[in-house]
């Protein structure tokens, strides 16, 4: 499973994904991370979790548990949201 708190910038285009800096009083309530992410999470309904992450930028895929990077399953679907 991937760690998003490891990852700073994304691994297709590098971006950075922190935003701003979690105030220390209250990382607790955002599992002790130290910054705002702008990574996108892709929930599915039918299986009650996250299964996929998004870069906001190059819009690239990743598979949630096994890292890789896939094409976007929701490219153009979430083009008239974003």
């Amino acid at each position: 499973m991937i760690d998003l708190s490891l990852i700073a910038n994304c691994p297709k285009c590098g971006s950075l994904w922190h935003e701003k800096r979690i105030p220390e009083e209250s990382r607790h309530h955002f599992g002790n991370a130290k910054f705002f992410s702008r990574v996108l999470g892709i929930y599915d309904r039918d299986r009650d979790r996250t299964v996929a992450y998004q870069c906001p930028d190059c819009k690239a895929c990743w598979d949630r548990d096994s890292g890789k990077i896939r094409p976007s399953l929701w490219q153009g679907k979430l083009d008239r949201f974003i």
